[in-house]
């Protein structure tokens, strides 16, 4: 039977998972697109982990049930570790980018103070998700990357719980473990996020600033990230560590909300009095 420090531990990977900078800049730039198209975002966040997951779950199993398909991944210097991440690495780069890219355009007009019809050859030819349920699709070819250091953790977790007699069904509470954690914090940004932005589009000109400043931070995150992935696949090595990066992105979120907040206190005492 595994211990329960060893299902926390997972747990707990998976949400420092969650933090990831890529998974923040995706989730957050997708739901402010399906916001303004008028579509429902609360699941973007679920989708996308379930996608991440489902390949997290597919490779601890491997890993647990000791096939050699999953030992390269173990392995810094391995070709199949390094041809997964190169992979993951430009699809996370590729796809920031675009959304980064629309978003900017969506920035540019509202700091200009007019909307853009969402017709013409950007929006039309390179909008990658028109649904909560594509992000699947995203998830799943971000993890197929298996670069980061809380993901290699959890298949060694897996591996060393097999190992010591467990269970092939009980190692596998602890992926499970662990896309619970991931899933509920990704789930929780987009639901947060898309309350965000649609705060932002509901009056136009009371919320033109906050609209400005919100969808501004995100395109940042998206274009920002995405060249930080960018240098690193030319260097051959990480630039920045993006789990950190997430933690700054998300406090920055937060503050721009609190500021929000706290102005609209204010003018509503004004008003009042």
């Amino acid at each position: 039977m595994l211990s329960l420090g060893v299902l926390l531990t997972a747990l707990l990977l998976g949400v420092r998972h969650a933090f990831d900078a890529d998974h923040i800049a995706a989730v957050d730039n997708v739901t402010r697109r399906l916001v303004k198209r008028g579509t429902a975002p609360k699941t973007v966040g679920l989708w996308f982990a379930l996608g991440h997951s489902t390949v997290v779950f597919a490779m601890a199993a491997l890993t647990a049930a000791g096939t050699k398909y999953a030992a390269p991944l173990l392995l810094d210097d391995s070709a199949t570790r390094q041809a997964l991440g190169l992979f993951g690495s430009l699809v996370s780069i590729g796809f920031l980018l675009v959304v980064g890219l629309l978003n900017l355009r969506a920035l540019v007009d509202a700091a200009r103070g007019r909307e853009r019809s969402s017709s013409g050859w950007l929006s039309s030819k390179a909008e990658l998700v028109t649904r909560p349920w594509q992000m699947y699709v995203v998830g799943l070819l971000f993890g197929l990357g298996f670069d980061t250091a809380s993901e290699i953790a959890l298949l060694v977790l897996a591996g060393a719980a097999a190992a010591s007699g467990a269970a092939l069904w009980s190692a596998l509470a602890i992926p499970l473990a662990f896309a619970a954690g991931m899933s509920f914090f990704d789930t929780l940004d987009g639901w947060l996020m898309g309350l965000a932005y649609r705060r932002a589009l509901q009056d136009a000109e009371r919320e033109r600033r906050y609209n400005i400043a919100v969808t501004g931070l995100s395109v940042a995150v998206a274009l920002g990230v995405g060249l930080v992935e960018l240098a690193g696949v030319l260097v051959d090595h990480d630039v920045v560590d993006l789990e950190y990066v997430g933690y700054a992105v998300v406090a920055l979120f937060l503050g721009l909300w609190a500021a929000r907040l706290a102005f609209a206190a204010r003018s509503r005492a004004a008003a009042s009095g």
